[in-house]
């Protein structure tokens, strides 16, 4: 492809931030060797240090910042203050490396970035102690994909860029996930060696099929799965860097992963956007790839919408249902209260019926005893009066005697009783 054919087709750019989509020009792209050698240069040549230097930043995340800039929050300016701390501690790419894994920092700002570049040599024994850091900070690989993203946007260092990411290629050979599945395949240290992009594209979707199916925990299967995706796609980018057709890296983006979806597109939104950014805007598939990631984005904001609006209506029916929750807790006090007062009463009719019921139980046995007293004192003067009326002749008139006296016995006896 001729500059005059690339300065002449522009490469539609979607922005996130406006929705917006206009025509860029392509980037130039910098000379890649067709192979890498298998180890990282161990000494760095520091480019010339550029008061003006800066990162490259892609328009939707420089519109981003832009934006949140201007709206920022006192909680986003004290980030912002902890940022640059940490960025002060950085004097060297290993110190970069320690930070960023350590996720401390996620950037690499120009006052750093000058730092980094005077003090790029990483020693060897360093080199194995950051390994093993990131290899244990970085189980998905969703650190080393961002590092890999990040050194695209080092076209000015080549030296910092390549270093990054022979180191992020590095951890994704290291890390195994669920099922062993090693990606050593994926990441060739040549551009000879490894696995086609097809067969590495199907290679993936079966590992991730596998994962889905399986009978293991929740959290595994989406620690594996998010390994799997963020492997994949930086594995892509790695394969681009060794100077990998872009003609057929976007035909495998298409075919097996963006048209059945089946990993999530934000992961491969950053490499869209390298993709994007190179001078070969005619590639076939790439004009399809930018307009998906616009539905995508598109549809992903009006699933936040819809979400939001769901949001409010639950915090509408979570007020209601709180307030009836309160107003019911309140019947309910009410009624425990009214209860707590007949139990009470209860308790106290019960100690009543129990006093009267010794009362009772006193005022019967004291009657028991006066009549046994009474029957005991006349029952012998009635015997008396049935034997004076068995004479012969009857003595009526001892007897009339005796009996008078026993009714006026049981009379005054009665009277006392009832008195």
């Amino acid at each position: 492809m001729s500059d005059e054919k690339n300065k002449s087709g522009g490469i539609p750019v979607f922005n996130r931030s406006t929705g917006a989509r206009d025509i860029r020009q392509p980037a130039r792209r910098q000379e890649t060797p067709a192979q890498v050698g298998p180890a990282e240069p161990a000494i760095a040549t520091a480019e010339p240090e550029r008061e003006d230097a800066a990162v490259p930043v892609p328009e939707a995340t420089a519109s981003a910042f832009s934006e949140a800039s201007a709206e920022g929050s006192p909680d986003d300016l004290d980030k912002s203050k902890a940022k640059d701390k940490e960025q002060q501690k950085i004097e060297s790419l290993a110190d970069f490396l320690a930070h960023f894994y350590a996720g401390k920092t996620k950037t690499l700002g120009d006052a750093t970035l000058r730092k980094v570049v005077k003090n790029a040599r990483i020693e060897e024994i360093k080199r194995y102690e950051l390994l093993a850091l990131a290899e244990e900070s970085d189980p998905t690989l969703e650190k080393s994909l961002n590092l890999m993203l990040l050194a695209a946007d080092l076209s000015g260092y080549r030296s910092i860029e390549d270093q990054l990411r022979f180191f992020a290629a590095e951890i994704g050979r290291r890390v195994q996930g669920q099922g062993k599945l090693s990606l050593e395949s994926w990441l060739p240290r040549t551009s000879e060696d490894g696995l086609g992009f097809e067969a590495m594209a199907a290679e993936a979707r079966e590992a991730a099929r596998k994962v889905a199916e399986s009978e293991v925990a929740s959290a595994d299967k989406k620690k594996a799965l998010k390994r799997l995706e963020c492997g994949f796609y930086l594995a892509c980018q790695w394969r681009f860097y060794l100077g990998a057709s872009p003609r057929e890296l976007v035909g495998v983006l298409r075919r097996r992963f963006f048209e059945p979806n089946l990993f999530y597109r934000e992961r491969g939104d950053g490499l869209i956007r390298l993709l994007a950014s190179q001078p070969f805007g005619d590639a076939p598939g790439l004009a399809w790839l930018l307009d998906d990631q616009a539905r995508q984005v598109q549809q992903a904001e009006a699933r936040a919408d819809q979400l939001e609006r769901e949001l409010r209506q639950l915090e509408v029916v979570k007020s209601q249902v709180e307030e009836e929750l309160k107003a019911r807790e309140a019947l309910l006090a009410e009624q425990g209260e009214q209860l707590r007062e007949l139990q009470a009463q209860l308790e106290t009719a019960r100690e009543q019926s129990r006093i009267q019921g010794v009362h009772s139980n006193d005022d019967l046995s004291r009657l028991r005893g006066q009549v046994l007293r009474l029957f005991d004192s006349e029952l012998p003067v009635l015997q008396d009066v049935l034997t004076a009326l068995e004479r012969d002749p009857p003595k009526v008139g001892v007897a009339r005697e005796y009996l008078g006296s026993v009714v006026e016995n049981l009379s005054k006896e009665i009277s006392r009783i009832k008195g």
